[in-house]
């Protein structure tokens, strides 16, 4: 929101307000849409591919966004950018959460907001710094910036495995084996190891089962009931 106000195409319309408005509230839009469709997609593709998917819509979203001088390919661009935020929050909890030692765990996913607050911070000095330039680049520059972490994130993602729980559910034991040794690879015994993933086939196992047995809806139950005071 910040970023754009600062197009100075923009600064002549009259509807400048209205735009502004729906340059905030798209994005949101394509945050809720993604992370409604993040689990399908996770579902069938899995975790590392979402987190490529992510990269790939936010080159493509920031790259519309520094080019176009048009309010209406702008809101598309917020609309990419909206959903590959959304996926890139889901993904990175999701895939974090599984393949963290469990001793771990919560910590590693905690530093998420972490980071997130940091990126904030980062985010405000850029644009307080270019906020008095009278050309185009005191936007672009702001919006080039979201290229750095997805850049280095999509490269990163070349050296790791895919989740080897998601590797499970899809019958994959061999891949989520090797996934798991090349996660764990010299941080463990090998006694640790071989627990873990035991450890890991069972709750597999008891989530499939679980899986065939309950409906989509059965996450609703209870809502209204009277400990939640409706």
């Amino acid at each position: 929101m910040y970023v754009l106000n600062h197009l100075h195409v923009l600064l002549s319309d009259p509807r400048q307000s209205t735009v502004q408005r729906l340059i905030s509230s798209l994005l949101t839009l394509g945050s809720f849409v993604s992370s409604l469709s993040a689990g399908y997609f996770a579902g069938f593709f899995g975790r590392r591919q979402g987190l490529w998917v992510a990269c790939a819509l936010n080159a493509i979203a920031c790259g519309i966004q520094i080019g176009t001088d048009s309010a209406g390919v702008l809101y598309l661009g917020r609309v990419l950018l909206g959903f590959a935020n959304g996926f890139l929050v889901t993904f990175s909890n999701v895939y974090t959460s599984e393949v963290a030692p469990a001793h771990l765990r919560g910590v590693m996913t905690a530093l998420f907001a972490y980071w997130v607050q940091i990126g904030s911070i980062l985010g405000s000095v850029v644009v307080n710094s270019t906020k008095n330039r009278m050309d185009k680049l005191s936007y672009r520059i702001p919006i080039a910036c979201l290229y750095i972490v997805p850049t280095i994130l999509g490269i990163g993602l070349f050296f790791v495995p895919e989740s080897p729980r998601w590797l499970l559910h899809k019958g994959r034991n061999e891949q989520a084996r090797k996934s798991l040794e090349q996660l764990r690879r010299g941080a463990v015994t090998s006694d640790e190891l071989e627990l873990e993933w035991l450890e890991m086939n069972k709750g597999v196992e008891e989530e499939l089962k679980l899986a065939k047995s309950l409906p989509f809806m059965d996450m609703f139950r209870g809502i209204f009931s009277p400990a939640f005071g409706l």
